[in-house]
Protein backbone atom coordinates (compact mmCIF):
# COMPACT_ATOMS: atom_id res chain seq x y z
CA UNK A 1 0.00 0.00 0.00
CA UNK A 2 1.40 3.38 -1.00
CA UNK A 3 -1.44 5.69 0.06
CA UNK A 4 -3.90 6.32 2.82
CA UNK A 5 -6.36 9.15 2.34
CA UNK A 6 -8.18 11.53 4.67
CA UNK A 7 -11.76 12.45 3.84
CA UNK A 8 -12.28 15.88 2.33
CA UNK A 9 -8.73 16.07 0.98
CA UNK A 10 -9.80 18.31 -1.96
CA UNK A 11 -7.56 16.58 -4.50
CA UNK A 12 -8.99 15.69 -7.90
CA UNK A 13 -8.43 12.19 -9.24
CA UNK A 14 -5.85 13.53 -11.71
CA UNK A 15 -3.96 15.39 -8.97
CA UNK A 16 -4.00 12.41 -6.62
CA UNK A 17 -2.73 10.15 -9.41
CA UNK A 18 0.07 12.59 -10.25
CA UNK A 19 1.22 12.69 -6.61
CA UNK A 20 1.00 8.92 -6.26
CA UNK A 21 2.92 8.31 -9.48
CA UNK A 22 5.68 10.59 -8.20
CA UNK A 23 6.47 8.31 -5.29
CA UNK A 24 5.89 5.18 -7.36
CA UNK A 25 8.77 6.31 -9.56
CA UNK A 26 11.08 7.08 -6.64
CA UNK A 27 14.12 4.76 -6.53
CA UNK A 28 13.82 1.56 -4.51
CA UNK A 29 15.84 -1.50 -3.55
CA UNK A 30 12.80 -3.71 -2.91
CA UNK A 31 9.14 -3.76 -3.95
CA UNK A 32 8.46 -3.11 -0.25
CA UNK A 33 8.90 0.65 0.11
CA UNK A 34 9.79 2.19 3.50
CA UNK A 35 7.07 4.86 3.38
CA UNK A 36 3.40 5.52 2.77
CA UNK A 37 1.75 8.62 1.30
CA UNK A 38 -1.21 10.32 2.96
CA UNK A 39 -3.20 12.98 1.12
CA UNK A 40 -4.78 15.68 3.24
CA UNK A 41 -6.34 19.08 2.67
CA UNK A 42 -4.04 20.62 0.04
CA UNK A 43 -1.18 18.65 1.56
CA UNK A 44 0.65 15.38 0.95
CA UNK A 45 2.53 13.69 3.79
CA UNK A 46 5.08 10.89 3.84
CA UNK A 47 5.04 8.50 6.79
CA UNK A 48 7.84 6.06 7.52
CA UNK A 49 6.81 2.43 7.82
CA UNK A 50 7.81 0.38 10.85
CA UNK A 51 11.28 -1.05 11.42
CA UNK A 52 10.29 -4.55 10.33
CA UNK A 53 10.77 -3.79 6.64
CA UNK A 54 13.35 -5.39 4.38
CA UNK A 55 15.13 -2.05 4.19
CA UNK A 56 15.91 -2.22 7.89
CA UNK A 57 16.94 -5.86 7.75
CA UNK A 58 19.23 -5.06 4.85
CA UNK A 59 20.82 -2.29 6.89
CA UNK A 60 19.72 0.38 4.43
CA UNK A 61 19.01 3.88 5.67
CA UNK A 62 15.25 4.05 5.15
CA UNK A 63 15.17 7.80 5.68
CA UNK A 64 17.38 8.28 2.62
CA UNK A 65 14.75 6.55 0.54
CA UNK A 66 11.99 8.57 2.17
CA UNK A 67 13.98 11.62 1.04
CA UNK A 68 14.12 10.43 -2.57
CA UNK A 69 10.32 10.12 -2.55
CA UNK A 70 10.02 13.57 -0.96
CA UNK A 71 12.00 15.17 -3.80
CA UNK A 72 9.65 13.59 -6.35
CA UNK A 73 6.58 14.61 -4.36
CA UNK A 74 7.66 18.25 -4.24
CA UNK A 75 8.20 18.33 -8.01
CA UNK A 76 4.80 16.73 -8.60
CA UNK A 77 3.15 19.40 -6.47
CA UNK A 78 4.90 22.10 -8.49
CA UNK A 79 3.89 20.73 -11.90
CA UNK A 80 0.30 20.65 -10.65
CA UNK A 81 0.62 24.42 -10.45
CA UNK A 82 1.07 25.03 -6.73
CA UNK A 83 3.61 27.13 -4.90
CA UNK A 84 4.69 24.61 -2.31
CA UNK A 85 6.63 24.31 0.89
CA UNK A 86 8.24 21.31 2.58
CA UNK A 87 7.74 20.90 6.32
CA UNK A 88 10.06 18.32 7.83
CA UNK A 89 8.88 16.44 10.89
CA UNK A 90 10.60 16.92 14.19
CA UNK A 91 8.16 18.03 16.88
CA UNK A 92 7.42 14.45 17.96
CA UNK A 93 3.63 14.74 17.64
CA UNK A 94 3.61 12.06 14.92
CA UNK A 95 6.69 9.84 15.36
CA UNK A 96 6.33 8.17 11.96
CA UNK A 97 5.78 11.42 10.01
CA UNK A 98 8.72 12.19 7.72
CA UNK A 99 7.61 15.36 5.94
CA UNK A 100 4.62 17.20 4.51
CA UNK A 101 4.47 19.06 1.20
CA UNK A 102 1.85 21.81 1.39
CA UNK A 103 0.20 23.58 -1.54
CA UNK A 104 0.10 27.28 -0.64
CA UNK A 105 -1.18 29.16 -3.68
CA UNK A 106 -1.44 28.73 -7.46
CA UNK A 107 1.89 29.26 -9.26
CA UNK A 108 3.13 27.78 -12.54
CA UNK A 109 6.19 25.52 -12.42
CA UNK A 110 9.51 26.68 -13.82
CA UNK A 111 10.89 25.16 -17.00
CA UNK A 112 13.49 23.31 -14.94
CA UNK A 113 10.87 21.84 -12.60
CA UNK A 114 8.84 20.66 -15.57
CA UNK A 115 11.94 19.09 -17.13
CA UNK A 116 12.89 17.27 -13.92
CA UNK A 117 9.35 15.99 -13.47
CA UNK A 118 9.50 14.51 -16.96
CA UNK A 119 12.65 12.66 -15.92
CA UNK A 120 10.70 11.10 -13.02
CA UNK A 121 8.20 9.54 -15.39
CA UNK A 122 10.91 8.23 -17.72
CA UNK A 123 13.09 6.58 -15.08
CA UNK A 124 12.79 3.05 -13.77
CA UNK A 125 12.48 2.89 -9.96
CA UNK A 126 15.36 0.43 -9.68
CA UNK A 127 18.89 1.82 -9.87
CA UNK A 128 20.59 1.12 -13.19
CA UNK A 129 24.34 0.94 -13.67
CA UNK A 130 25.69 4.00 -15.54
CA UNK A 131 27.40 3.37 -18.84
CA UNK A 132 31.04 4.27 -19.51
CA UNK A 133 32.00 7.79 -18.49
CA UNK A 134 32.75 10.24 -21.29
CA UNK A 135 34.61 13.19 -19.72
CA UNK A 136 32.38 16.26 -19.43
CA UNK A 137 33.53 18.54 -16.61
CA UNK A 138 30.95 21.19 -17.51
CA UNK A 139 28.08 18.74 -17.00
CA UNK A 140 29.51 17.64 -13.65
CA UNK A 141 29.81 21.28 -12.54
CA UNK A 142 26.16 21.84 -13.50
CA UNK A 143 25.19 18.74 -11.55
CA UNK A 144 26.96 19.99 -8.42
CA UNK A 145 25.33 23.41 -8.79
CA UNK A 146 21.85 21.91 -9.28
CA UNK A 147 21.49 20.83 -5.65
CA UNK A 148 18.68 22.77 -3.95
CA UNK A 149 18.26 20.81 -0.72
CA UNK A 150 19.00 22.96 2.36
CA UNK A 151 21.82 21.80 4.62
CA UNK A 152 23.21 19.44 1.97
CA UNK A 153 26.15 19.63 -0.39
CA UNK A 154 27.53 17.63 -3.30
CA UNK A 155 31.32 17.51 -3.06
CA UNK A 156 33.51 16.36 -5.91
CA UNK A 157 36.15 13.87 -4.81
CA UNK A 158 39.18 15.16 -6.70
CA UNK A 159 42.01 15.29 -4.16
CA UNK A 160 44.41 12.39 -4.66
CA UNK A 161 45.21 12.06 -0.97
CA UNK A 162 41.50 11.81 -0.18
CA UNK A 163 41.03 9.34 -3.03
CA UNK A 164 43.73 7.07 -1.62
CA UNK A 165 42.09 7.10 1.82
CA UNK A 166 38.63 6.49 0.36
CA UNK A 167 40.09 3.59 -1.65
CA UNK A 168 41.31 2.02 1.60
CA UNK A 169 37.84 2.43 3.07
CA UNK A 170 36.18 0.89 0.01
CA UNK A 171 38.49 -2.13 0.16
CA UNK A 172 37.91 -2.44 3.91
CA UNK A 173 34.12 -2.31 3.44
CA UNK A 174 34.27 -4.91 0.69
CA UNK A 175 36.15 -7.28 3.00
CA UNK A 176 34.07 -6.52 6.11
CA UNK A 177 30.79 -6.97 4.24
CA UNK A 178 31.81 -9.96 2.16
CA UNK A 179 28.66 -11.91 1.33
CA UNK A 180 26.43 -8.81 1.42
CA UNK A 181 24.99 -8.80 -2.09
CA UNK A 182 23.80 -5.17 -1.91
CA UNK A 183 27.25 -3.97 -0.91
CA UNK A 184 28.89 -6.19 -3.54
CA UNK A 185 26.62 -4.74 -6.22
CA UNK A 186 27.44 -1.16 -5.21
CA UNK A 187 31.20 -1.72 -5.04
CA UNK A 188 31.59 -4.07 -8.02
CA UNK A 189 32.92 -1.40 -10.44
CA UNK A 190 35.75 -0.68 -8.00
CA UNK A 191 36.51 -4.18 -6.72
CA UNK A 192 36.38 -6.43 -9.79
CA UNK A 193 39.70 -8.31 -10.18
CA UNK A 194 40.51 -6.97 -13.64
CA UNK A 195 40.80 -3.47 -12.17
CA UNK A 196 43.83 -4.34 -10.02
CA UNK A 197 46.80 -2.33 -11.28
CA UNK A 198 50.42 -2.77 -10.13
CA UNK A 199 51.72 0.04 -7.94
CA UNK A 200 54.57 0.71 -10.35
CA UNK A 201 52.10 1.75 -13.05
CA UNK A 202 50.50 4.32 -10.73
CA UNK A 203 53.65 5.93 -9.34
CA UNK A 204 53.39 8.81 -11.78
CA UNK A 205 49.77 9.47 -10.85
CA UNK A 206 49.99 9.20 -7.06
CA UNK A 207 53.71 9.62 -6.38
CA UNK A 208 54.71 8.68 -2.80
CA UNK A 209 51.06 7.96 -1.99
CA UNK A 210 51.29 4.80 -4.07
CA UNK A 211 53.75 3.29 -1.58
CA UNK A 212 51.83 4.47 1.50
CA UNK A 213 48.91 2.04 1.04
CA UNK A 214 48.87 -0.61 3.77
CA UNK A 215 50.37 -3.97 2.83
CA UNK A 216 49.46 -6.59 1.73
CA UNK A 217 46.83 -4.83 -0.38
CA UNK A 218 48.88 -2.03 -1.92
CA UNK A 219 48.04 -2.88 -5.53
CA UNK A 220 44.32 -3.21 -4.79
CA UNK A 221 44.15 0.12 -2.93
CA UNK A 222 46.01 1.96 -5.67
CA UNK A 223 43.82 0.41 -8.34
CA UNK A 224 40.65 1.55 -6.57
CA UNK A 225 42.13 5.02 -6.04
CA UNK A 226 42.92 5.25 -9.75
CA UNK A 227 39.28 4.49 -10.53
CA UNK A 228 38.11 7.09 -8.01
CA UNK A 229 40.07 9.87 -9.70
CA UNK A 230 39.48 8.64 -13.27
CA UNK A 231 35.68 8.82 -13.05
CA UNK A 232 33.95 11.62 -11.12
CA UNK A 233 32.68 10.75 -7.66
CA UNK A 234 30.43 13.03 -5.63
CA UNK A 235 30.00 12.81 -1.87
CA UNK A 236 26.57 13.73 -0.50
CA UNK A 237 27.06 15.51 2.81
CA UNK A 238 25.02 17.34 5.43
CA UNK A 239 25.94 19.81 8.15
CA UNK A 240 24.05 17.78 10.78
CA UNK A 241 23.29 14.15 11.53
CA UNK A 242 19.65 14.17 12.65
CA UNK A 243 16.81 12.23 11.00
CA UNK A 244 15.90 15.44 9.16
CA UNK A 245 19.42 15.56 7.70
CA UNK A 246 19.11 11.98 6.48
CA UNK A 247 15.83 12.82 4.72
CA UNK A 248 17.38 15.89 3.09
CA UNK A 249 20.38 13.83 1.99
CA UNK A 250 17.98 11.44 0.28
CA UNK A 251 16.26 14.35 -1.45
CA UNK A 252 19.67 15.58 -2.62
CA UNK A 253 20.45 12.13 -4.05
CA UNK A 254 17.21 12.05 -6.01
CA UNK A 255 17.60 15.62 -7.24
CA UNK A 256 21.09 14.67 -8.45
CA UNK A 257 19.66 11.62 -10.20
CA UNK A 258 17.01 13.66 -12.03
CA UNK A 259 19.39 16.51 -12.86
CA UNK A 260 22.02 14.07 -14.12
CA UNK A 261 19.49 12.57 -16.51
CA UNK A 262 18.60 16.04 -17.79
CA UNK A 263 22.33 16.70 -18.39
CA UNK A 264 22.85 13.42 -20.27
CA UNK A 265 24.48 11.71 -17.28
CA UNK A 266 23.52 9.00 -14.80
CA UNK A 267 24.41 8.39 -11.16
CA UNK A 268 24.48 5.34 -8.93
CA UNK A 269 24.62 5.90 -5.16
CA UNK A 270 26.93 3.91 -2.91
CA UNK A 271 25.45 3.88 0.60
CA UNK A 272 25.95 0.45 2.14
CA UNK A 273 29.60 0.95 3.11
CA UNK A 274 28.64 4.10 5.05
CA UNK A 275 26.65 1.91 7.45
CA UNK A 276 30.05 0.90 8.85
CA UNK A 277 31.02 3.39 11.56
CA UNK A 278 34.73 3.20 10.75
CA UNK A 279 34.05 3.95 7.08
CA UNK A 280 31.76 6.87 7.82
CA UNK A 281 34.22 8.28 10.35
CA UNK A 282 37.06 7.90 7.86
CA UNK A 283 35.12 9.76 5.18
CA UNK A 284 34.19 12.47 7.66
CA UNK A 285 37.86 13.02 8.51
CA UNK A 286 38.59 13.63 4.83
CA UNK A 287 35.73 16.11 4.53
CA UNK A 288 36.43 18.22 7.61
CA UNK A 289 34.86 18.98 10.98
CA UNK A 290 31.07 19.12 11.16
CA UNK A 291 30.48 17.41 7.81
CA UNK A 292 28.54 14.14 7.65
CA UNK A 293 28.70 11.84 4.59
CA UNK A 294 25.65 9.85 3.49
CA UNK A 295 26.48 8.51 0.04
CA UNK A 296 29.04 8.39 -2.72
CA UNK A 297 27.61 9.04 -6.17
CA UNK A 298 29.27 7.31 -9.11
CA UNK A 299 28.76 9.28 -12.32
CA UNK A 300 28.64 7.86 -15.83
CA UNK A 301 26.71 7.97 -19.05
CA UNK A 302 23.02 7.19 -19.46
CA UNK A 303 22.47 3.41 -19.05
CA UNK A 304 22.09 1.51 -22.29
CA UNK A 305 19.65 -0.87 -20.58
CA UNK A 306 17.88 -1.22 -17.23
Amino acid sequence: MLTRRNSGDQWTKFEATTLLNAIRHAPVLHPERPYVLQLGERAASLFELGPGTRYERAGVNRLLYCGTALANLFLAMRVLGWRSTIELAGDGTAPDLVATVKALSPAPPTDRETLLHRQIERMHPYWAEPSEWVPDSAAVAKLVASNWCPGTELRLLSDRTAAMEVARLVLHAGRRMDGDRWCADELAPWLTPQQTTPVAQLAGQFGPLATMAAEPYTDAVCSIAARLVADPILVVTTSGDTPRDHVLAGAAIQNARLSASAFGLAIRPVTRLIKLDEVRDGLARQLGHGVYPHALLRIGGVPTHV
